[in-house]
């Protein structure tokens, strides 16, 4: 994600929101919860590609989900991995779906099972805190892996 200061959003339409998604991602990131450099690839039904977020898609799509009841799952621009099944996104790496992860990863202690693989961004966190001691993922699919 592009680093964007408080100054340069100061006053901008809908600034405080995307000053929202950009706290949301450093508080996910507190916790080991960051994006996993995984390739864009394709296999069987599943896909994972990039996708970028401008500033104008972060006005139309914060202003949408305004108007759906789900202003606090915002996002800010950037560039993000996502994780399709036949078209149909499974997962991304943005700041409001990292953000939704915490408290999964904070209460993780001892042996984890963890359903289903997505982009691997909770596998990572809980590899590497030290309260877990080990993690067992069960994904239905083969192509994810």
């Amino acid at each position: 994600m592009p680093n964007i200061t408080e100054r340069e959003l100061s006053g901008r339409p809908g600034s405080s929101h995307i000053r929202h998604a950009i706290i949301r991602q450093e508080m996910a990131k507190e916790q080991g919860i960051r994006k996993v450099d995984i390739p864009p690839g394709k296999s069987g039904n599943w896909q994972v590609d990039r996708f970028t977020v401008t500033e104008e898609d972060v006005k139309l799509e914060n202003l949408r989900m305004l108007f759906n009841g789900s202003g606090s799952r915002v996002i800010a621009p950037g560039t993000y991995s996502r994780l399709s099944r036949g078209g149909t996104v499974v997962m991304t790496d943005t700041p409001a779906e990292l953000h939704d992860l915490r408290r999964i990863v904070s209460e993780a202690h001892g042996h984890v099972l963890v359903a289903g693989l997505g982009l691997g961004v909770v596998v990572q966190a809980l590899a590497e805190k030290p309260e877990v001691k080990s993690v067992l993922v069960i994904e239905k699919s083969e192509d994810v892996f």
